[in-house]
Order: structure tokens, then sequence, then C-alpha cells
């Protein structure tokens, strides 16, 4: 099934369509031969998902079309009030280039067998220390953070995007 990549669309499911996604991966040189488009189309949804579940409360602005609308887009993209991290405003139901490399590279990681939401069974942690004589035992609980990867590659494509310290203001006492 085709990807639907029209931006602020209510069925839409992912950024960069097949072309652009294989393009950023020719540009870095991964060889995608073995996978085929369903594969890759499939990653690609996964990684959109991962993408703005992961990400959506660091994006900038606000979506163009969100819960209120009539039809309320399906992704977090395109977004009203966004600039990048020198100011320049990103143009509505435009989605930057920022987050079609940053899905492309989620979805290299998903087609070549990296689960970027792996389901997690949290469960108790049994831990014991011994110090000479005296030995104690103690539970905790794993976390789901614990269990995800973290893409550094996808946090430095989508660095501009993020608010910097240009708005923070300072306030002085005398």
């Amino acid at each position: 099934m085709t990807l639907t990549v029209t931006p602020g669309d209510a069925n839409a499911d992912s950024y960069a369509d097949l072309v652009e996604i294989k393009a950023h991966w020719d540009s870095v040189g991964f060889d995608y031969t073995g996978y085929s488009d369903t594969q890759i189309e499939q990653a690609a949804r996964r990684a959109t998902a991962w993408l703005d579940g992961r990400y959506r409360r660091r994006f900038p602005g606000y979506r163009q079309y969100g819960r209120a609308s009539r039809i309320p887009q399906a992704l977090e993209w395109p977004r009203s009030w966004a600039e990048d991290v020198e100011g320049e405003a990103i143009p509505l139901d435009t989605i930057p280039p920022e987050v079609k490399d940053a899905q492309a590279e989620a979805a290299r990681r998903e087609v070549a067998g990296t689960t970027l939401s792996p389901d997690v069974t949290l469960g108790d942690t049994v831990t014991s220390e011994s110090v000479g004589p005296i030995s104690t035992e103690y539970a905790g609980i794993a976390s789901v953070e614990g269990q995800r990867p973290i893409l550094t590659v996808v946090d430095e494509i989508l660095a501009p995007l993020f608010p910097s310290a240009r708005n923070t203001k300072f306030v002085m006492r005398a």
C-alpha cells in the first residue's frame, strides 16, 4: 500500500515518500537492495509513529490542523507558529527536510531489524549487594526507556528545529 504523504491529511501515514527515503539512504550509503518496497513502506510507517511519539513535545509550534479542526491531521507536521533555531518561520503546510531525513534514518533501523518501539514486559528486578558479612537484597522496577534504542543521529538531524537558548529570557535582580 502506497504511503500517504500529503501534509495535514487526516490519512497521512508518512512524512517522506518512497523516493525521498531511498534518496536519503543513497546519500548515506545504505544498501537497501535486499528489501522490497513494501518492507520499506512498512518501516517508514513505524518510523513515523515513533518519530511523532518521541519528539512531539519538542517540535516547535502547534499542529496546523489540530484536534479541534473539522478534519484533524493524522501526524505532528505541518505546524503553525513553527520556527527553526535561527528564528526563521517554517512555512505552513510544509514538512521540513529535517523531519523527512530523521524519518528515513529511523526507517533504516526498522527495516534492518531494530525495533524502535519494542514491547516490554516490566518485571521486578532483584539486586543483592554484600559488604563483608552484611548483605541486602532490594527490588527495583525495570524501565521502558531503558529498553528503547537511542538514535543520536535523529537527534542531531532534528536539532535545528528545536527551541534554542536564543528564546531564553534572563531575569536579574539588582
